[in-house]
């Protein structure tokens, strides 16, 4: 009796750690090609958003061509691919992102694209982002970025954690963070910043047991300060 209990109870508190790793879309979210039943290729700018119309579920979804805003969630769904080609007057941006698929940022000299809340790398995810990339925005809310086991993001040009003001920004990396290897003359910066030290210190966690490469760590000349804490294995290729 006492080995039926027991097992029971793991299997009880197994499911309770599962469900509170699961994540779902709400109404509005904006979903890859996937979420309308077929795989494929996609333009941010130009292709078929579906938005999702039921919680937790693409049945019923509604389709666009207007691409997200900062207010919206966008899931880049497994099986899809999603290119951000370079758009000087409308930067990709979205709330909150979710890659399962390839998204693909290509070939411009600016700031590109913009992740104002949280961003999930899935195992089996890959985000290129071959320009300067921004994550979140000027306020004191916390976020986090996390690349889970067999996902990757890789960055080839300078990554700005914006919005860590007087907060904790957390990265999480378990998969491949950065430079995809340690070569020397890599451009991918960390570049931390703070609009202003009103709010506080900028609070920036590493940790995870991933593969992570950048050029360099740096922090914003502005007058905010900033804490670094990497609680990781971390390559430097200057």
């Amino acid at each position: 009796m006492k080995r039926k209990f027991l097992t029971l109870l793991m299997a009880v508190i197994a499911l309770c750690f599962i469900s509170t790793n699961l994540s779902a879309q709400a109404v509005g979210d904006y979903g890859s090609s996937a979420a309308g039943g077929t795989s494929g290729n996609m333009n941010w700018y130009t292709g078929t958003w579906y938005v999702c119309a039921s919680t937790g579920s693409w049945t019923g979804a509604t389709t666009t061509t207007t691409p997200p805003t900062s207010a919206k969630n966008v899931w880049i769904l497994a099986g899809d691919s999603v290119t951000i080609s370079y758009a000087t007057t409308n930067p990709a941006k979205c709330n909150n992102l979710e890659v399962a698929g390839k998204l693909n940022q290509t070939g411009a000299t600016v700031e590109l694209s913009q992740v104002y809340g949280n961003l999930h790398v899935a195992s089996g995810g890959i985000f290129y982002a071959r320009q300067k990339f921004i994550w979140g925005n000027y306020s004191s809310s916390a976020s986090s970025l996390t690349v889970d086991a067999g996902g990757r993001f890789y960055l080839y040009d300078q990554f700005k954690p914006f919005g860590s003001n007087g907060a904790t920004t957390t990265i999480t990396n378990n998969g491949i963070l950065g430079s995809a290897t340690a070569v020397a003359g890599s451009s991918a910066t960390i570049y931390v910043v703070n609009s202003s030290s009103a709010v506080g210190n900028s609070n920036v966690i590493f940790t995870g047991s991933g593969i992570t490469i950048f050029r360099a760590l740096l922090a914003d000349t502005n007058a905010g300060s900033f804490n670094f804490t990497i609680d990781q294995n971390m390559t430097f290729s200057p």
